[in-house]
C-alpha cells in the first residue's frame, strides 16, 4: 500500500460514516481522491478530488491555494461541494462560480419499492456501457467512468436501457444514488425500478442508500419522498457559471 493511500484511509477514518461525508469518504476509501491542502496538524481542513469525474469536496478551512489547485487538477469541469461551515470560505476561493442548496436524504424505515422483475432491470456489463447508442454524451462518459468503479443498473425497454442507476460513492455502509432517465422515457416509474433494484443489492451487503437532490430539482425531491426517504441534512453544490443550464 502507497503512502498517498494509507494517508487518504487515515484522513476517511477521521470522518463519521454519515451522508454528508459520502463523496469524501468514498473517494479517500476507493482510491479515487487527492488530498490538497493537507497538514497533519490540521487534519480536519482540506480539499480532495476526484480527477476523473472533476468533483471535489472542502473539508473545513484548508489554505488560501487548496480550492484552486484542486480545480486545476481536475481532467474535466465538475461541482465543489461545501457545507454549512465553510460556505463562506468557499465561496471565497470561488467568487465567479454559482451555488444551490442539496437535501440529503435516507430511508424512512423500510423504502416503498416498486418491484423490479428481472426482465425489467438488469445489470450492465462495462463492453455494453461502452457500446451504448443514443445517449447525451456527456452521460455517456460519466456511465463509462463510473462503470470502472461500480455496477451499472439499467431499466429496460423493448430491449433498450432507458434509465440508469449507479452508487456514485460507496463507504462502509452507505451509497449515493446517481440516477438518469432518457428523455422520452421520463415521469414513467423507470428510475424508481432502477432504484428498487440496485437499493435490494445493497441492502445484502449492509449499506443504506443516500438521496441527495438540489432544492431546485422538484422532480428528484418529490421521487426521494414517494420512495419514502427522509431530508437528514444538507450541503451546498458549487458549479461554474458557465455550466449552469
Amino acid at each position: 500500500m502507497s503512502d498517498s493511500h494509507k494517508l487518504n484511509l487515515h484522513t476517511a477514518h477521521l470522518l463519521p460514516d454519515i451522508p454528508r461525508y459520502i463523496e469524501t469518504r468514498s473517494m479517500l476509501l476507493n482510491r479515487r481522491g487527492t488530498l490538497f491542502g493537507f497538514n497533519e496538524a490540521e487534519a480536519e481542513n482540506y480539499a480532495v478530488c476526484n480527477r476523473q469525474t472533476g468533483l471535489i469536496v472542502v473539508i473545513g478551512k484548508p489554505s488560501v491555494a487548496a480550492i484552486p489547485e484542486a480545480v486545476a487538477h481536475r481532467a474535466k469541469p465538475g461541482a465543489v461541494l461545501a457545507f454549512d461551515d465553510n460556505f463562506s470560505f468557499a465561496g471565497e476561493a470561488l467568487s465567479d462560480w454559482h451555488s444551490e442548496k442539496a437535501i440529503l436524504h435516507l430511508p424512512d424505515g423500510m423504502l416503498n419499492l416498486p418491484d423490479a422483475p428481472k426482465e425489467a432491470v438488469r445489470f450492465l456489463t462495462r463492453n455494453e456501457v461502452v457500446a451504448l447508442q443514443g445517449l447525451p454524451s456527456d452521460l455517456h462518459e460519466e456511465l463509462i467512468i463510473e462503470a470502472e468503479f461500480t455496477q451499472i443498473a439499467a431499466t429496460m425497454v423493448d430491449c433498450k436501457p432507458v434509465a440508469f442507476c449507479y452508487a456514485g460513492a460507496i463507504t462502509e455502509s452507505l451509497w449515493d444514488v446517481s440516477i438518469d432517465t432518457l428523455e422520452g422515457y421520463r415521469h414513467r416509474g423507470y428510475a424508481a425500478l432502477c432504484v428498487a433494484f440496485l437499493a435490494r443489492h445493497f441492502y445484502q451487503q449492509g449499506k443504506q442508500p443516500v438521496w441527495g437532490a438540489l432544492e431546485t430539482n422538484q422532480a428528484s425531491l418529490k421521487l426521494a419522498k414517494k420512495l419514502d426517504f427522509k431530508a437528514v441534512d444538507s450541503l451546498f453544490v458549487f458549479e461554474e457559471n458557465d455550466k449552469k443550464s
